[in-house]
């Protein structure tokens, strides 16, 4: 008990200070027994209300991913778009596609592309382009603990509020640290923890964390 409680206590730290900016691509890891097929899922949906005002609803997800016996290539979307009458209350999404080369070694190599907005904060966009050195520390049925680091290069573009554009283009470093726990067939936890930073400001990073308990029912 003592040690789920402390898990829970974890997962709502890393809640806290959590930024919106990174997008946890972690949660999409593919299985290391699979090989020479394609995964994945979509969602759309499409939903209008009228009363006195119209509202639409638009929201999109892909996640599909290719797998060969060495390698695999991952490409993740999502799009949400909230319209009343002629003003957009929420317009965001992004577009990620990972190749990751040897997945199933113990040191393994990764190439990411990315393309995000988020109106709603100010974000016209955002562009990332990097690789990361994937090291696996463990990986079992039970355990998975895994190291991620890396550089992008990563270009904002970002709206001032008084019809300007405030663009930034920087060289950061990225990394991760993942851990899973299966403590049985049915239940299982999972933490990721990203850390982002300028080469020249290391000790200012963007971070996030995410934890999650899952329960297959």
């Amino acid at each position: 008990m003592g040690f789920r409680f402390v898990i829970f206590i974890v997962g709502i730290i890393f809640g806290i200070v959590g930024k919106a900016q990174i997008l946890n691509t972690e949660k999409f890891r593919l299985n290391k027994d699979l090989s020479n097929r394609w995964l994945g899922s979509t969602e759309f949906g499409l939903k209008t209300k009228k009363q006195k005002s119209s509202v639409l609803t638009l929201s999109s997800k892909i996640n599909i991913a290719y797998l060969t016996d060495h390698h695999s290539a991952m490409f993740l979307a999502n799009l949400n778009l909230v319209k009343v009458a002629d003003a957009k209350v929420i317009s965001e999404g992004y577009g990620h596609l990972r190749f990751n080369i040897f997945r199933k070694k113990t040191w393994s190599f990764e190439q990411f592309n990315q393309w995000q907005f988020d109106q709603g904060r100010g974000m016209n966009s955002r562009k990332l382009i990097g690789g990361n050195i994937r090291l696996s520390l463990k990986s079992t049925k039970k355990w998975e603990l895994a190291v991620l680091t890396g550089a992008m290069f990563e270009n904002e573009i970002w709206d001032s509020g008084d019809g300007f554009e405030v663009e930034s283009s920087l060289v950061k470093s990225t990394s991760n640290l993942t851990l899973r726990y299966n403590f049985n067939s049915l239940f299982s936890f999972m933490m990721i923890s990203y850390y982002q930073a300028k080469f020249n400001d290391f000790l200012r990073p963007r971070i996030i964390g995410d934890a999650s308990f899952l329960f297959h029912l």
